[in-house]
């Protein structure tokens, strides 16, 4: 692989890596990513027990399975001996890596004219992807009010959080994180 080429990627893969699992700034302070800021919004945090369900009353279906799976990670790797904060960090790395590489294989996808496009976003579709472009103009009420990241509105363009490939995929990244131009 060309040099140039092979630094350009590593750039852009360490950037999407950033943007999901979170990275020490200058001063060595921990900013979260896009997908620790989700799991946070269903209760579940590296330094302290999951927050009571209970508690949680907007919690969407798809959060609510989000939450059980991630909760039966964590236990999983407590019977073995790893603490919570380790295993929110586990947790939280696969799924950057899961998301990183889906988008990374779709922008591909549609670089090659394989697939419309899903990811890139153009002023001529209003600064959407084509995909997203022809559901607003096909189904505008799906897209209605501000793009919350839930399933049901994003479906039909971008990479559903309602059929995940593996657990890792149940965290899924805000709406704003997965438009962001690979």
């Amino acid at each position: 692989m060309d040099p140039n080429l092979k630094k350009t990627l590593r750039a852009i893969t360490l950037e999407i890596r950033h943007i999901l699992e979170g990275y020490f700034n200058g001063r060595g302070e921990w900013q979260p990513g896009d997908l620790e800021r989700r799991l946070a919004a269903i209760g579940i945090r590296k330094d302290r027990p999951p927050a009571p369900a209970a508690g949680l009353s907007h919690l969407t279906p798809e959060d609510k399975e989000a939450r059980r799976v991630v909760e039966a990670y964590i236990a999983a790797k407590a019977e073995a001996g790893v603490s919570q904060a380790r295993a929110v960090e586990e947790f939280l790395r696969e799924s950057a890596y899961t998301w990183a590489n889906r988008l990374l294989a779709l922008r591909c996808l549609e670089a090659r004219g394989i697939i419309d496009e899903v990811v890139l976003q153009k002023k001529e579709y209003g600064g959407r992807s084509l995909e997203h472009h022809r559901l607003v103009r096909r189904a505008p009420e799906r897209c209605a009010g501000p793009p919350s990241g839930a399933p049901g509105k994003t479906r039909g363009f971008m990479p559903s959080c309602s059929t995940p490939l593996n657990a890792w995929q149940k965290s899924c990244p805000s709406f704003s994180t997965r438009q962001r131009p690979v």
